[in-house]
């Protein structure tokens, strides 16, 4: 079988099913460069949206001579590597309900390719779990794993943008309680997640928090205003660390003198 590479909004982590064949760890075992180059893909079959872990952007171009086909139910161009060799419209569902008799009954065989997926898988998990047991603190990322334990069967999770999918992409690992995971991609990323969350949570469809930045929390703070017009009921856990801590990711980290300014923009608010 192939290793399903399972992007936090994809709705595969979150739900019960046999895991064997899911790979939530690679946004960081995908950082390193000799795992990287051991493990060349002959095919990849993408289905939605890129997922949200640039390592695995890298792998993907890295191995662009792989033969790359991506499924997009929304009739849009989600292929920012340029290196697809077929991209159809289609509705996945459909699309996988129409291809299964072709695949035929015999039992699924789990391939030494797929194999040493899982032992990476399991690898990392294990070495983040421990690490986060080791650390007494909370940090961005330690939140998220204590969400994964604390939240309960039929929660709702809505993710921020910037830092707070990236940190719920390597943190949040999936397991046996269904918990729905929810969060907007796009270019304007930080503004309009409170509003989104509140709109999902007033679905009632099951307790609902969501984990954002002080500053999406803080352009979109308007938003509150719902939940005393509509009575909604949510749990805001704010990841405040005073600014945009993903920019510190980029080269203009290194001018101390506008960086901050320009970028970090912190508020000081409390």
């Amino acid at each position: 079988g192939f290793p399903i590479l399972a992007d936090p909004l994809s709705g595969l982590r979150g739900v019960p099913h046999d895991h064997a064949l899911i790979v939530d760890s690679y946004d960081a075992f995908l950082r390193d460069a000799a795992w990287v180059e051991r493990y060349a893909p002959d095919l990849v079959l993408r289905i939605g949206a890129m997922p949200v872990a640039k390592p695995l952007l890298l792998y993907l171009q890295r191995h662009g001579s792989a033969h790359q086909i991506v499924i997009d139910g929304d009739g849009g161009w989600n292929e920012p590597t340029l290196l697809a060799a077929e991209l159809l419209h289609a509705d996945a569902r459909l699309l996988c309900e129409a291809l299964l008799p072709a695949l035929g009954t015999a039992a699924p065989r789990t391939s030494e390719w797929a194999r040493s997926w899982q032992a990476a898988q399991r690898a990392t998990r294990a070495a983040i779990d421990a690490h986060m047991r080791a650390i007494d603190g909370l940090f961005e990322g330690k939140v998220f794993a204590e969400l994964r334990e604390l939240l309960p069967e039929g929660a709702l999770l809505y993710a921020g943008n910037s830092m707070p999918i990236r940190d719920l992409d390597t943190f949040f690992a999936g397991g046996e309680r269904a918990v729905r995971l929810l969060g907007n991609r796009g270019a304007n990323g930080i503004d309009g997640v409170v509003s989104s969350a509140l709109g999902a949570a007033a679905a009632g469809q099951g307790p609902t928090v969501l984990a954002i930045g002080d500053l999406s929390f803080y352009h979109d703070s308007n938003g509150l205003l719902a939940t005393k017009l509509h009575q909604i009921d949510a749990t805001i856990v704010l990841l405040n660390n005073d600014g945009g801590g993903i920019f510190s990711f980029l080269p203009q980290a290194a001018d101390p003198e506008h960086f901050e300014a320009l970028f970090g923009t912190p508020t000081g608010l409390d």
